[in-house]
C-alpha cells in the first residue's frame, strides 16, 4: 500500500501577475463580492451592505477580512472581536456612504498586522474625519481582533485616502485632504508603527462650498501604481456653489511625502447629458492604469462619462487633447449604465462599477490607448441577488498590484518509517522563514524536519519576508496516513477544482482515468456521496443541497487518492 502525501493548494496563483495575493478577495455594494486566482474573476458574496466605498485584505492563504469603514467581517464573513465602530460610520445613512470609507494597508514587514484607516462622510459634516485602527490576524485562531480603535488623525478629512511606498521601498505614506483648504496631509507608516505628525503641503484648488448646508468633500483620491502621482476628483463641482470644480493631477515626492499641483483638466464642453448641460461635467471615480500612462476619469453616480487621458502624450496641452470618451456618445436621457468606481485588479484589467447593477464593466487593455483599451460596461456578472447600490469598490494600497519578486513556495515528503516529515522552502527571494505546522509547532528554519504526533490533515503555512520589507505567505494542506512499514514514497496526482470558491456547483479536470470515484467528505471526514467520474476528462458537479462551510473533495482508483479542500459559500 501506497504512503499517500495529499496537498491541496489554497489559491494557487502566479506570482508575476498576482503579486502578494492582497487583493484578490473583493466585498462590495449589497452582499455582492469578487475573488480572483488562476482561472480569472469569480462572482462571491458577503456580509456588507455599502453604498459607496469598502476595502478587503487577503494573502496567499486567501481572504483576511474586509470593511465597509465601520464594522470589519473576518474571512467567515462573522463580525471580527471588538470589529464594530471602527471610524468611518456615515450616521446620515443606514449603509457606508462615504467615497473612500476605508483603506486597509499591511504594517512594513509585518504578516499580521494591518492598519484600516476610515473616513467619514460629507452627510455626517466629515465630523469623525481620518480615524486608524490596528487589527491583528495572529490572533483568535487566524481570525483576528481589532487591537486599537479609532485613532483620530485629521478633522475635516474629505471622504478620500490613498497610499503610496515611500523611496526607500519599505514604509507607507498615507495621504488624504483636508476640506476647506488646499492642504494634503502626509502620515508615514513604518514597521515600528505610523507617524501621526503629517507632512502638510498647500496646493492646488481649495475644496469647499458657497451653500454653508452642503460640503464639497465627495470623490476619490489616488496615486499612481509607482506612487508618483496622485489624482484628486471632486464630482460636487458641478454646482454652481461649488468653489472646487476640476479634476487635478499632483506630483508627489515619495522621499519627503511632499505634493505639488501639476495641473488642472479643463471643463468637458462636448459630452453634456441630462441635467447637467449648463453646468460643468462632475467627476467622481479615478484610477490610473497599471503602467501608469494612462488615467481614467468617471461621472460616478452624476452621469454616465467614462474618460481615458493619455499621461505619456506629452504638454499638458497633449495631455489634455488626448481625451477619449470610452462610454457610448450621445447619452440617452436615462442611460443603462453610469459608471461609478474604477478599481485595478489582479487580472491586469480594471473593473468599473455601474450604478444599481447587478454586473461591473470592464477596461480589458487598460495600458492600451484610446479604443483599444477595450471597455465594456457589462462583461462581469455578479452573483444573484446581489448588485452595486451606488457603485462603490475597494480601496486598494496600489502599490499592491505592482508584481513582486518576493513569492513563497514549499515542497513536503514524510519519511517512509516514521510520521517526519522534510520540507523544502522553494520560495522566490525569502531571506526569512516561519512555518506553522498546523499542529502547535513552528520554526523559523529555511528546510526545517517536523514529526507529527498523529496522523491526518494539518495545514501548514510558511510566511517569508524579503530585503525590500515585503512578506508573502502560501498554505498547503498535508494529509500523513499511518506508517505501514511500506517503503514506497508519496504519490500526488494533480487535478483542478474551479470556481474555488462555489456558489451551486464545481468543475473538476483531470487527466481521465479508468475506474475513478469521487468521494465528498464533510471537514471532520463524513462521507456525504459518492460519483464515477471513471475516464473523464471534466466533470460538473451539482452541489448546491450542501450549506456554507469547508468540504474536501476525495480521488480514488486503483493507483492513486487525493484530496482537495473546496468552500461552499
Amino acid at each position: 500500500m501506497r504512503l499517500k502525501l495529499l496537498i491541496i493548494f489554497i489559491l494557487l496563483l502566479k506570482a508575476s501577475v498576482y503579486s502578494q495575493n492582497t487583493n484578490n478577495f473583493w466585498y462590495f455594494g449589497n452582499q455582492a463580492g469578487i475573488y480572483f486566482d488562476n482561472l480569472g474573476a469569480h462572482a462571491a458574496t458577503g456580509n456588507l451592505l455599502a453604498s459607496e466605498g469598502v476595502a478587503s485584505i487577503s494573502d496567499g492563504c486567501g481572504l483576511l477580512f474586509y470593511t465597509d469603514g465601520d464594522i470589519i467581517w473576518n474571512a467567515n464573513h462573522q463580525i471580527m472581536v471588538n470589529g464594530s465602530g471602527i471610524g468611518g460610520k456615515c450616521s446620515a445613512f443606514s449603509k457606508s456612504s462615504s467615497s473612500q470609507s476605508a483603506l486597509i494597508v499591511r504594517q512594513p514587514a509585518s504578516n499580521s498586522i494591518f492598519y484600516v484607516f476610515t473616513t467619514d462622510c460629507t452627510e455626517d459634516n466629515l465630523v469623525d474625519g481620518l480615524r486608524y485602527s490596528v487589527v491583528d490576524t495572529s490572533m483568535n485562531n487566524g481570525l483576528g481582533q481589532v487591537v486599537l480603535k479609532n485613532q483620530p488623525l485629521l478633522g475635516l478629512a474629505e471622504e478620500k485616502i490613498t497610499a503610496a511606498k515611500h523611496s526607500n521601498g519599505c514604509d507607507i505614506w498615507i495621504i488624504s485632504h483636508k476640506y476647506t483648504t488646499n492642504e494634503f496631509y502626509s502620515y508615514l507608516i513604518t514597521g515600528s508603527g505610523i507617524n501621526t505628525t503629517p507632512v502638510i503641503s498647500s496646493t492646488g484648488q481649495i475644496h469647499d462650498s458657497l451653500n454653508p448646508n452642503y460640503i464639497n468633500a465627495r470623490g476619490y483620491l489616488k496615486a499612481s501604481p509607482n506612487g508618483q502621482m496622485l489624482i484628486n476628483v471632486n464630482p460636487d463641482g458641478a454646482y454652481s456653489w461649488a468653489v472646487t470644480t476640476l479634476p487635478e493631477l499632483f506630483n508627489f515626492d515619495k522621499l519627503t511625502g511632499n505634493v505639488s499641483s501639476n495641473f488642472v483638466f479643463p471643463a468637458d464642453t462636448q459630452h453634456w447629458w441630462g441635467p447637467y448641460t449648463s453646468w460643468t461635467i462632475p467627476f467622481y471615480g479615478a484610477t490610473f492604469s497599471p503602467d501608469n500612462s494612462k488615467l481614467y476619469l468617471s461621472s460616478g453616480f452624476y452621469g454616465p462619462n467614462l474618460y481615458q487621458f493619455n499621461l505619456n502624450a506629452g504638454t499638458t496641452t497633449d495631455i489634455v487633447a488626448s481625451k477619449t470618451l470610452l462610454s457610448p456618445f450621445p447619452f440617452a436621457q436615462v442611460p443603462e449604465n453610469i459608471p461609478v468606481s474604477l478599481v485595478n485588479a489582479p487580472d491586469g484589467k480594471i473593473y468599473v462599477a455601474q450604478r444599481w447593477k447587478g454586473y461591473l464593466g470592464t477596461i480589458n487593455n487598460p495600458n492600451a490607448l484610446g479604443a483599444a483599451c477595450n471597455y465594456n460596461e457589462s462583461s462581469f456578472n455578479l452573483a444573484p441577488g446581489t448588485e452595486n447600490d451606488w457603485g462603490g469598490l475597494p480601496n486598494f494600497f496600489e502599490d499592491y498590484i505592482n508584481p513582486k519578486s518576493l513569492s513563497a513556495n514549499f515542497a513536503f515528503l514524510q519519511a517512509t518509517t516514521n510520521s517526519s516529515v522534510q520540507f523544502t522552502d522553494n520560495s522566490v527571494d525569502a531571506t526569512g522563514y516561519y512555518w506553522n505546522f498546523g499542529d502547535g509547532g513552528t520554526s523559523t528554519l529555511q528546510n526545517p524536519v517536523h514529526t507529527y504526533a498523529n496522523t491526518g490533515y494539518y495545514n501548514v503555512s510558511l510566511s517569508i519576508s524579503g530585503t525590500s520589507c515585503d512578506v508573502d505567505k502560501i498554505c498547503k494542506t498535508v494529509y500523513v496516513e499511518p506508517k505501514l512499514g511500506v517503503n514506497e514514497t508519496g504519490n500526488v496526482v494533480n487535478f483542478d477544482i474551479s470556481p474555488n470558491p462555489f456558489t451551486n456547483e464545481i468543475t473538476i479536470n483531470i487527466a481521465p482515468t479508468k475506474d475513478l470515484m469521487l468521494e465528498l467528505y464533510t471537514a471532520v471526514g463524513d462521507k456525504l456521496k459518492t460519483i464515477d467520474i471513471s475516464n473523464k476528462k471534466q466533470s460538473v458537479i451539482q452541489l448546491r443541497e450542501l450549506t456554507p462551510g469547508v468540504y474536501f473533495i476525495q480521488l480514488r482508483s486503483k493507483e492513486f487518492t487525493i484530496r482537495k479542500k473546496i468552500i461552499k459559500q
